[in-house]
């Protein structure tokens, strides 16, 4: 077996390979775990009490910018959800939390906010009726209700894929979420995201659609052919999603107290790939590295093991800033890491880094109690976020209580 570099994979570099259904998606997990009676009409339109849809945000662990040139990277979906609501009306109106709204009127013009994302999935779906209400405010939120920031955890990917998903499921006349329509959901909304921004590799969104924890691959453009049948070939290039098992359900964070713009940071990296190929590619494998010991390390339970590859995540990281002379590694991760390792804990930055949230890792529980008093002392908010295992999923209004 090859791995992207061109080396051959060794015994230690692979992970479980799953059992696929004809979509090429793990058959474990991918089907939602409740089956709930919503009132959806095969015309485009809302019947009924309408639906709720909820689709995780995603923290990346290990891998970053090195997923960009085909590296791996350990990707988790956590409880913490963008949620649309889908009730009856005669014309298409799209509310969002604080961001505008979108309508549009019988002649067929839309007016409105410019919502981006929204409109590029409208043009896929022209004749879709309703009321859509999308809110991301848990995603952002420091305590889950209260004050709120950007903490990196994709709310645009999970606002992206729960009004794919509610445009998709109107014109199916399943009532639940198969494997086969997360597939044409993810890939729509990897399309939607890419025109849009113009650079990423879904690992957001694959962890929105699908859930739980995974290994993913992006292969950037369309010139090879797919290199296996695991992988989703989408407009922009092929992902590839390798499920593993929910070794830690519960993982823990701090906010920096520092919102990073992900888009500035991965273009200022692209420049530096440009202007310097040798020194990115040598700080590039230095990343893929530390990706695949963390990935071992978390595929054998190791939590030993998986100390060791946070602390090398974070330092690799730090250099590949230094190199393209952007601050990745912030002045809180440096005064977090020295609060975690005293303490024998490990940091690094989750996602491109610059601020967000750092993942935080211990062995010993009451150290980990006494890192939090710490981190709190000095002003920042420990997070803690359960690993969500369903990946999107749709549900009755009525069975959720919402009104």
């Amino acid at each position: 077996m090859l791995v992207h570099n061109g080396c051959r994979a060794s015994r230690q570099d692979l992970v479980p390979r799953a059992r696929y259904d004809e979509t090429h998606i793990p058959v474990k997990r991918y089907g939602p775990k409740r089956s709930h009676q919503s009132d959806f009409a095969w015309s485009g339109c809302v019947r009924g009490d309408g639906v709720i849809i909820s689709s995780p945000g995603k923290v990346i662990l290990f891998g970053e910018y090195a997923v960009l040139e085909g590296g791996p990277a350990l990707v988790v979906a956590i409880s913490r959800h963008a949620k649309c609501s889908v009730s009856e009306n005669t014309q298409l109106i799209i509310d969002t939390n604080g961001f505008g709204t979108l309508k549009r009127e019988k002649d067929g013009t839309i007016h409105g906010a410019a919502l981006p994302f929204v409109r590029a999935l409208l043009e896929c779906h022209g004749q879709a009726r309703g009321h859509f209400e999308l809110n991301s405010a848990a995603l952002s939120a420091l305590d889950g209700v209260g004050d709120h920031a950007k903490l990196g955890l994709g709310g645009s990917a999970a606002t992206t894929v729960a009004l794919a998903t509610a445009f998709k499921m109107l014109d199916s006349p399943s009532r639940q979420i198969s494997s086969a329509e997360r597939v044409s959901i993810f890939k729509r909304a990897q399309n939607v995201h890419r025109r849009v921004q113009g650079l990423g590799s879904g690992a957001d969104i694959a962890a929105s659609a699908f859930g739980g924890v995974f290994q993913y691959s992006w292969q950037e453009g369309l010139t090879k052919a797919a290199p296996d049948t695991a992988n989703i070939k989408t407009d922009f290039g092929y992902s590839r999603i390798l499920p593993l098992d929910v070794t830690w359900k519960h993982l823990h964070f701090v906010w920096t107290k520092q919102s990073a713009h992900t888009p500035t940071l991965v273009r200022s990296v692209f420049n530096f790939a440009r202007s310097e190929p040798h020194k990115y590619a040598a700080l590039i494998k230095h990343i893929d590295e530390a990706s695949r010991q963390g990935i071992r390390a978390w595929n054998s339970e190791d939590p030993e093991s998986l100390t060791s590859a946070i602390n090398e995540g974070g330092k690799v990281l730090k250099a590949l800033g230094r190199g393209v002379g952007v601050t990745l590694w912030t002045e809180a991760h440096e005064r977090l890491s020295r609060l975690a390792t005293t303490r024998g804990g490990a940091l690094k930055p989750t996602g491109a880094g610059g601020g967000d949230l750092a993942w935080v890792h211990f062995t010993d529980q009451d150290a980990l109690v006494d890192f939090k008093a710490a981190a709190q002392d000095e002003g920042f908010f420990t997070l803690t976020l359960d690993i969500d295992e369903e990946g999107v999923t749709q549900e009755a209004a009525a069975d959720s209580g919402a009104q």
